[in-house]
C-alpha cells in the first residue's frame, strides 16, 4: 500500500494552513470544493465496502441480529395517553392479560361459542337470530386473532432472548470486523485521495452521509463514519508533525 512522503505533508500542511488563516477574507467556492472531493471519496469507499464479500457477510448477521432483537413483546400493549400536543403511550396491563388469556384458553373459547352458535342456528324462530350469530362469531375471531397474534409474538420474543444469550458476542465480533474493512479501505483511499486533493484535509468532517444500495435482494446502508474518522485523523496528525516524523505517521 502507498503511504504519504515528506512532500505529501508539506504540501497537504500548506493547504490546510493556507485556509486555516483565511478567516473572514473566505475564499469563493472553498465548500464546493471540498464538497467535490469529499463527494469523489465516499462514493469509492461505497463502491469498496460493497464489493467486499466479508464486508456484506458481517453486515448481513448484524442487520439481522438488529432486527431480532429490537423487538419490544411490552410495545404490543401500549395505550395512547395525552392530547393533541402531546403524546405519549404507556403499557397497559388489562390488554395483556386478554391476550395471553385468549392464548391459553382458546380451545375453550372455541367450543363454547361454536355450541352457542350451532344452537341459534338449529332454533327456527329466534329474535335477532341473525345478528346474534354475528356478534358470536366475531367475538370467537377476535379471541383467535388475539390468540394467534401472542403465539406470533412470544415466538418472536423467545428469538430475542436467544439471539442476546447465544449470538451477542459473535454480533460484536462482526461489527469488529466491519470497522476493520471500512477502516482498510478508507485509509488506501485516504492516502490516494491526500496526495493528489489536499483541499480534502482543510478542514474536519463533522457531517456524516450515507447511501442505501441493494444486492441480490438484501439492502445495505454505508455510512461515512469510520472513513471520516480516517481522514480527520490525518488531519490532525498533519497540523501536529514536522518535517522530521511525518515519514512515520502514514506507517
Amino acid at each position: 500500500m502507498q503511504k504519504l512522503n515528506e512532500k505529501d505533508y508539506a504540501r497537504i500542511q500548506k493547504t490546510i494552513n493556507k485556509y486555516h488563516k483565511l478567516g473572514i477574507t473566505w475564499e469563493p467556492g472553498i465548500e464546493e470544493k471540498f464538497g467535490k472531493a469529499y463527494g469523489d471519496i465516499f462514493q469509492q469507499f461505497t463502491e469498496r465496502c460493497l464489493d467486499n464479500t466479508d464486508w456484506r457477510e458481517a453486515y448481513d448477521f448484524m442487520s439481522d441480529y438488529k432486527k431480532v432483537t429490537k423487538f419490544n413483546m411490552d410495545s404490543n400493549f401500549e395505550i395512547t395517553l395525552g392530547d393533541s400536543e402531546f403524546k405519549y403511550k404507556v403499557f397497559n396491563e388489562n390488554i395483556h392479560r386478554e391476550y395471553v388469556d385468549a392464548y391459553e384458553h382458546i380451545e375453550g373459547y372455541k367450543k363454547k361459542y361454536n355450541e352457542k352458535i350451532g344452537k341459534l342456528d338449529k332454533k327456527r324462530f329466534v329474535v335477532g337470530k341473525k345478528i346474534r350469530i354475528n356478534y358470536l362469531k366475531n367475538k370467537l375471531h377476535t379471541l383467535e386473532n388475539e390468540a394467534n397474534l401472542y403465539a406470533y409474538w412470544k415466538q418472536k420474543d423467545t428469538l430475542k432472548n436467544d439471539y442476546l444469550e447465544n449470538k451477542t458476542e459473535e454480533y460484536v465480533e462482526k461489527r469488529n470486523q466491519l470497522n476493520q474493512i471500512e477502516n482498510i479501505i478508507a485509509r488506501e483511499l485516504a492516502i490516494d485521495a491526500l496526495k493528489h486533493k489536499s483541499i480534502l484535509a482543510y478542514r474536519d468532517i463533522d457531517f456524516v452521509l450515507s447511501r442505501e444500495c441493494e444486492i441480490n435482494g438484501s439492502t445495505y446502508e454505508v455510512n461515512s463514519k469510520n472513513l471520516n474518522g480516517v481522514i480527520n485523523d490525518f488531519r490532525h496528525k498533519i497540523l501536529d508533525t514536522t518535517a522530521d516524523n511525518t515519514n512515520d505517521l502514514s506507517r
